[in-house]
């Protein structure tokens, strides 16, 4: 298993959530603008961030998924997350998911940290591919996929969706680039 790095960009750093994430990660967790596209309900409180900060800490502990907080600079705010999860048994395939403030969207820096990830993910997981699954009315997230280079796929079988969510959701992969192979 390999162990979660931290990542600097030119703008951003990545790095494992900490208490001091807390306030921002609730904050992310219920925006209108970033809960309209994921699975379930805004986070009520502050104390459903920090359950759910311990419970990413013992899956990126076991090397489950690897979860980066972005922030601008080592001592900034987390302004969106980054994550590689649900890997498929053999661990050559997974899922990245991103959120990001809708404030700093538009600026390139989710094109930063999802640059800086699967970069690490096919040089030291040597992945075979990503798959990004996202709600096909989220233009702004289809069009980043596409200009990293995802490409729409139907969604594999082995994906267990209910009937109503696959029907609002679209399926992007990204193989893993043939230099590198």
């Amino acid at each position: 298993m390999v162990t979660q790095p931290v990542f600097q960009t030119e703008r951003l750093v990545l790095r494992p959530l900490d208490p001091r994430d807390d306030g921002q990660f609730w904050r992310l967790r219920s925006d209108p603008l970033v809960i309209q596209w994921a699975d379930g309900a805004p986070w009520p409180n502050l104390e459903r961030a920090r359950e759910e900060r311990l419970k990413l800490q013992v899956g990126m502990d076991a090397c489950k998924w690897y979860f980066w907080a972005l922030s601008e600079g080592p001592a900034g705010p987390l302004i969106g997350t980054v994550c590689l999860w649900n890997f498929t048994t053999n661990r050559k395939d997974c899922e990245i998911g991103f959120e990001l403030f809708p404030s700093r969207q538009g600026k390139g820096l989710m094109t930063e940290a999802v640059g800086a990830v699967l970069s690490w993910a096919w040089s030291a997981l040597f992945l075979e591919g990503v798959s990004a699954l996202t709600n096909r009315e989220n233009l702004p997230s289809v069009r980043f996929l596409q200009r990293c280079g995802f490409v729409s796929a139907p969604i594999p079988e082995s994906w267990e969706l209910v009937e109503v969510e696959a029907e609002n959701q679209v399926y992007y992969r990204l193989d893993r680039p043939r230099f590198l192979t």
